[in-house]
């Protein structure tokens, strides 16, 4: 997940942090509440609007992650995967271990189905993402805006009106071909920043955000309210275009930022491993069962309060860990460099 350059702005540190906060609470409104449709069927009488609002809100979080991979490309892949596949690992051991503890009763069957990233649907979908990157790369190499805009074309009509309206492969952007189209997107948006269409997208880039936000949660409140069935995991898909808008304009509100900040980038180091600490197969029931609880007892409020709790938690063991994890995946690279120059 390296840049291409060599020094970041801490306004995608920060993006990654927001981003990832949101992943956490679209999980407990959607799994733990349960107000939006994707465990049992949405009731608009019993369920109301909010958690419909606060979904619309935070489902583009996983967009911008990929976003921001990009934004800023993948000049060692193999460096990426590798420390990609070894957090993967490590989180995984660690998120079954508060599991086993939690039910007093270990299986290294069960560890194995923690670390086994496969069973992770965005672990997976990146792991493969950064196996293509430099195939991606080189079709970027040099490439001109106009020819890039063309692509972007292409890509909408495959993945928008193949995938997502006709059904085809998958409709609701939970896979790797939904990563490529936004890898190409967020390049697009980098190569036309300066673009008087890119600059307005810049300027009106909150209020296009709430826009997108509002028509997302009243367009399935409304359907659900006439009668029409509609499946949330395909309305709020990653690659429903509503959600597209919102991810892009959400991306741009960071983007036009300009400041640096050690405690931001040091927090970020540590997101992809409060994605994998709260996500793995195992924790995922408890997790919900809780988030169930907590919602019934104190409502949003609550769903927000265990957010936050959660996030704070596996940001707090996600950071050394993730410094580690980094200094060995570095060493291990170097070493093989090393090894090549010896032979």
């Amino acid at each position: 997940m390296n840049a291409n350059n060599s020094v970041r702005l801490s306004n995608f540190e920060l993006l990654r942090i927001v981003a990832m906060f949101g992943i956490v609470l679209h999980h407990l409104v959607i799994k733990g509440a349960s107000t939006c449709g994707y465990v049992t069927p949405y009731n608009y009488e019993k369920d109301g609007f909010i958690g419909l609002i606060l979904n619309s809100l935070v489902v583009g979080g996983v967009n911008c992650f990929v976003l921001i991979t990009g934004w800023f490309g993948v000049s060692k892949p193999f460096k990426g995967f590798l420390k990609v596949f070894s957090e993967t690992v490590v989180f995984g051991c660690i998120s079954y271990l508060v599991v086993s503890i939690y039910e007093s009763n270990f299986s290294f069957r069960f560890m194995f189905d923690s670390v086994d990233f496969r069973n992770n649907w965005f672990v997976n979908s990146y792991l493969m993402l950064l196996l293509l990157t430099p195939i991606m790369e080189k079709s970027l190499a040099n490439i001109q805006y106009d020819e890039l805009k063309k692509w972007i074309i292409l890509l909408c009509i495959f993945n928008i009106v193949f995938v997502f309206l006709f059904r085809n492969l998958n409709d609701n952007g939970y896979n790797v071909i939904q990563f490529i189209f936004l890898y190409y997107i967020a390049r697009l948006l980098k190569l036309g920043y300066e673009r008087k269409w890119c600059v307005l997208l810049r300027k009106y880039s909150l209020p296009l955000y709430i826009l997108a936000v509002i028509f997302l949660s009243l367009g399935f409140y409304f359907m659900s309210l006439h009668g029409k069935s509609v499946k949330s995991i395909v309305w709020f898909g990653y690659n429903q275009p509503l959600v597209l808008i919102l991810s892009i304009a959400f991306f741009m509100i960071f983007a036009k930022l300009r400041f640096c900040s050690n405690v931001i980038n040091r927090i970020s180091t540590g997101v992809f491993g409060v994605f994998v600490l709260h996500t793995t197969i195992h924790l995922i029931p408890i997790r919900n069962e809780f988030a169930h609880f907590v919602y019934g007892e104190y409502g949003y409020w609550g769903i927000l309060g265990l957010a936050i709790i959660i996030f704070l938690i596996c940001l707090g063991l996600a950071i050394p860990c993730s410094k580690m994890i980094s200094k060995a995946v570095a060493a291990f690279g170097k070493n093989v460099h090393l090894h090549k120059l010896k032979n």
